[in-house]
């Protein structure tokens, strides 16, 4: 925070410097051409050597730098930041010193003014709500304007008001001091925000007011050009590069072994754009590298892994078919460190590694990860609502045949695990009601289903059992007239969710089994039609 602070001050000291440059420029007695060489020379070459410096420090990165040298130029800024910012101040204030006249009172006015601006320009970051923060930013803008406006105007504060002899001189240096500042405000640490574009399209809407006073034709376009670039730039330019310069620096961070630091801006970038995918590669790689057991002793570091992403990741290595060895002993370390930070996800790393198993021709080491997933009788709500346990049945029930005889159907003769599997595949289709491998493994987990099972293990809500699906079952294998007293089961199961139905369900069964000849069991099914139709009242039946 301290950092960002010093940046938006600096930043501020700039404009100061810049404005006093400008304003001195235009009142100065040496000839135009000269002034604005000399100022903008040494000015231009603060930066240069700062870049030059930059380019030593990095001098092991340079022959790899020169295949994309756009890349490189942009890494190199973003990298030696606190160079930059050196070697701009530094220069601008050198170039001020020498080219143009000395006004002390003057250079305090503006050098205080604008590490105000600065102060300020950090407050406005501050601002959530979009349109507040518009105001200020216009405020602010105009508030530049008027300062400026003030040093050149007679007033009951200003009795000695400054006299541009070369205002196009003033114009055309407060323009070439904007990319300074504009470079500054893109290598810094702190993330840019729409306060200093406004800042920029103040000044250089001033300048160009100036330059086409005498031009009543381009008049409107001094107007209107710094207001088109502020919106173009905020809307279209700057959530892009916000998130190419947080990607960038997290690179450089990683590359210098600032891991923390690269984990807060890869998390920066994906959080303003979760689809980018220079973002989700690099950060995926950097969480592939780190050291479970060094995370123990930096809890800040640990707590900005995203193990639900190193998941993901996973994922995107092993879906496709077997993986390469370096993709294998990626997954396996992502494995490892979720396994390690986030126990809680274990099915998920289990499933995963059962996955590894079967590309690897693993059969019994895959089997012995899925039953210790799916080898339970309690199953919480987070895994239920989690992907990896139907991913884990999935690949018992519907995978390699021998999953299936040695996994998925021994486990399902316990009447609690199977009502789990039913429990985790309703789930799975409530959010892919198309999955049709979903639905194959449903048809089959209800194929067996009886009452006894239901009845004993009931489920822990309606939306783990699909009520109307076993009253199909049951109303399909009554007009088949056969195995009737299965479907009469199915019809038992179905009431005791479907009460509205219970009436013409039982009446059903009842005449199913007298066109059979099975009067007592009619009879019987009569009788619970009647009760059920009692219990439920006529206005709440279900029209049949």
């Amino acid at each position: 925070m301290r950092a960002h602070v010093l940046e938006y001050f600096l930043k501020g000291i700039f404009l100061g410097l810049a404005i006093y440059g400008a304003l001195q420029s235009g009142i100065s007695e040496n000839p135009p051409i000269t002034t604005f060489l000399t100022l903008n020379g040494i000015a231009w070459g603060g930066l240069l050597f700062a870049f030059i410096a930059g380019v030593f420090s990095q001098r092991a990165q340079f022959k790899v730098g020169l295949k994309n040298p756009a890349a490189f130029i942009l890494f190199l800024v973003l990298e030696n930041s606190s160079k930059i910012f050196d070697g701009i101040l530094l220069g601008t204030a050198l170039g001020v010193f020498v080219a143009v006249p000395s006004d002390s009172k003057l250079l305090i006015s503006c050098v205080g003014l604008g590490g105000a601006l600065g102060l300020s320009f950090f407050s406005v970051r501050k601002v959530k709500a979009p349109n507040i923060r518009l105001g200020i930013i216009f405020a602010v803008a105009a508030g530049l304007c008027a300062a400026i406006a003030y040093f050149l105007s007679a007033s009951p504060w200003n009795e000695n008001p400054l006299i541009l002899k070369h205002p196009q001189l003033f114009s055309l240096q407060l323009i070439a001091f904007l990319p300074l500042f504009y470079i500054l405000t893109f290598c810094g640490l702190a993330e840019e925000s729409e306060i200093e574009i406004g800042a920029f399209s103040s000044l250089l809407g001033l300048a160009l007011g100036i330059l086409t006073m005498d031009h009543v034709p381009l008049r409107t376009l001094g107007f209107l050009a710094p207001i088109a670039l502020f919106f173009v730039y905020t809307m279209r330019i700057l959530p892009a590069l916000r998130i190419l310069k947080h990607v960038f620096r997290g690179m450089s961070f990683a590359k210098l072994g600032q891991q923390k630091n690269a984990l807060m801006a890869f998390k920066r970038a994906l959080q303003l754009d979760p689809q980018n995918s220079l973002a989700r590669n690099n950060y995926w790689k950097l969480h592939a590298d780190l050291d479970p057991i060094k995370l123990e002793t930096d809890p800040e570091t640990m707590a900005l892994v995203d193990c639900d992403l190193c998941l993901d990741r996973v994922e995107s290595l092993l879906i496709s078919g077997k993986p390469s060895d370096e993709k294998a002993a990626e997954a396996l370390r992502l494995l490892s460190l979720v396994d390690k930070l986030k126990p809680s996800l274990n099915v998920g790393t289990r499933y995963w590694r059962a996955v590894l198993a079967l590309h690897d021709k693993n059969i019994v080491g895959a089997g012995v990860l899925l039953l210790k997933n799916l080898n339970t009788n309690h199953v919480s709500e987070d895994q239920l609502a989690g992907k990896y346990l139907y991913a884990s049945w999935s690949l018992a029930l519907a995978g390699h045949p021998e999953m299936k005889a040695k996994v998925g159907f021994p486990l399902l003769t316990d009447p609690v695990i199977k009502m789990n599997a039913i429990a985790v595949v309703e789930r799975h289709l409530a959010h892919e009601k198309d999955d049709q491998t979903a639905w194959g493994i449903k048809r089959f987990l209800y194929s067996d289903m009886t009452s006894s099972i239901f009845f004993q293990n009931p489920p822990r809500s309606l939306a783990d059992f699909d009520f109307l699906f076993v009253k199909d079952l049951g109303l399909a294998l009554l007009e088949q007239k056969k195995e009737l007293a299965r479907g009469a089961d199915y019809l038992d199961i179905a009431v005791s969710g479907l009460p509205q139905h219970a009436p013409f369900l039982m009446v059903q069964v009842g005449k199913a089994f007298v066109q059979q000849g099975q009067d007592a069991e009619s009879e019987s099914y009569f009788e619970k039609a009647v009760v059920m139709g009692r219990k439920t009242g006529h206005k709440n039946l279900q029209d049949q």
